[in-house]
């Protein structure tokens, strides 16, 4: 192929992911915005606990990574060493953000199994493992190292990256192997919990946030897919659309258990105040 013909398909590629980047960010400010009365009555009623400081940060890491994106894929002729910086300084805040939704449905699954010890040491497992794979997969020389590509300046803005898909892909399966045990987890759960009260399963499922869960691991299957398949800058085309929209599902599912709990708090001492013993 010549030269010029990759250029062309580098830089689509790359202005692509720009346009990627930039309907996340429109997409994520527009969820912030409409449901910050629910988060402003959560953040000044919810007690102060390890799962509420677990939320604020799920909830507001993706502005500081959204900062250093915008820096990568904004600037203007950037050194090589400044683009390597900005993607190692977005994807560790990302990794966060993604560490910290899981650990939100974690708990939520903990609580489902009403904090069976045995589903407590198979989550902590499937963390250690998923956490430390994923890690490592960055640093083991799988497929060619990440480079950054010196190509003519032109409309599209921002770093030429080339990051090995298959470096990407092996990080994301540790983390589709933890999403599946969280979502097998919660099956197996509702199955049990069907056999209690004789309801449907479907039911039961959606009680359980079982789709939130799904949601999550659909992107992580769809990245595998893409790190694979594509080169570029399409090697992170939904990699920051997976990560907000694990951020979303999980403080979202979050928010609306804590207010769930709230109503059913409040009905429960309207009816002790109408009929007192």
């Amino acid at each position: 192929m010549q030269a010029s013909d990759w250029q062309v398909d580098a830089f689509r590629s790359y202005q692509t992911y720009n346009y990627v980047n930039a309907a996340v960010t429109t997409f994520w400010i527009y969820d912030y915005i409409i449901t910050l009365d629910d988060e402003f009555v959560f953040l000044r009623n919810a007690r102060l606990r390890k799962t509420k400081v677990i939320y604020v940060l799920t909830r507001l890491l993706p502005f500081a990574s959204r900062a250093v994106t915008f820096q990568y894929t904004l600037s203007s002729n950037p050194a090589p060493e400044t683009c390597t910086t900005l993607m190692n300084t977005f994807s560790a805040l990302e990794t966060l953000v993604v560490l910290f939704a899981e650990v939100l449905f974690a708990l939520r699954t903990y609580a489902l199994w009403r904090r069976n010890r045995v589903v407590l040491a198979l989550l902590y497992g499937g963390f250690i493992v998923a956490t430390v794979g994923g890690i490592a997969s960055s640093f083991l020389p799988i497929g060619p190292p990440m480079t950054v590509l010196n190509l003519p300046r032109s409309s599209v803005t921002g770093c030429f990256v080339v990051t090995p898909g298959a470096s990407l892909a092996v990080t994301f399966a540790f983390l589709i192997a933890l999403e599946l045990e969280l979502v097998t987890l919660n099956v197996t759960r509702a199955v049990f919990s069907r056999r209690e009260t004789r309801g449907r399963l479907l039911e039961t499922l959606v009680r359980h946030n079982i789709f939130y869960y799904a949601c999550g691991l659909v992107f992580s299957v769809a990245n595998v897919l893409m790190a694979v398949s594509t080169n570029y800058g399409g090697v992170f085309m939904l990699d920051d659309l997976q990560v907000y929209i694990h951020a979303i599902m999980a403080t979202r599912m979050h928010r609306m258990l804590w207010i769930d709990s709230e109503h059913e708090r409040f009905e429960d001492s309207q009816t002790t105040i109408a009929h007192p013993e």
